[in-house]
C-alpha cells in the first residue's frame, strides 16, 4: 500500500470557496450581461442634406396670439415629425431572449424620406 496524503476540506474552507466562486459568478453574468451579449455595428451611415431646408412660412409671432402662432406651427412642421416605434431583442445569461421596445422621434430631412433622431431612440434596434 502507498501511503499518500489524503487532502480533506473542513467545512469553512467549502463554505469559503463556494462563497467567493459565487460572487465571481455573479460578476461574470453582471460583465457578460451587460457587455457580452450586444455585438452592435459600429459602423453606422451618416446622414447629410444635400440641399438646403427650406425656410417655413410663419406669421410674424407679434401680430397673432401665442395660440395662433402654436397652432401654425404644428400645421406647418408635423408633416415632418415621425413617430418610431423599435424592437430589441437581447439574450440573458441563461439564453433566454428578452424583447426590448422602445419609442421616440424625428425629422423627415429629405424628400427621400430620410428621418434624423438621436441614437438612444434606435440603439440596438434591427431593421
Amino acid at each position: 500500500m502507498s501511503n499518500k496524503a489524503v487532502y480533506q476540506l473542513s467545512a469553512r474552507q467549502i463554505l469559503t470557496i463556494a462563497f467567493l466562486s459565487a460572487i465571481f459568478a455573479a460578476g461574470a453574468a453582471v460583465l457578460f450581461n451587460n457587455y457580452g451579449v450586444f455585438w452592435r455595428d459600429s459602423s453606422s451611415p451618416g446622414v447629410s442634406a444635400e440641399e438646403p431646408l427650406p425656410t417655413l412660412p410663419l406669421s410674424n409671432p407679434d401680430t397673432v396670439s401665442d395660440e395662433q402662432n402654436s397652432i401654425e406651427v404644428y400645421k406647418t412642421l408635423s408633416p415632418g415629425v415621425a413617430f418610431i416605434n423599435t424592437t430589441s431583442y437581447s439574450q440573458d445569461f441563461w439564453g433566454q431572449v428578452e424583447e426590448g421596445r422602445g419609442t421616440g422621434s424625428g425629422s423627415v430631412i429629405d424628400k427621400e424620406g430620410h428621418i434624423l433622431t438621436n441614437f438612444h431612440v434606435i440603439e440596438g434596434a434591427k431593421i
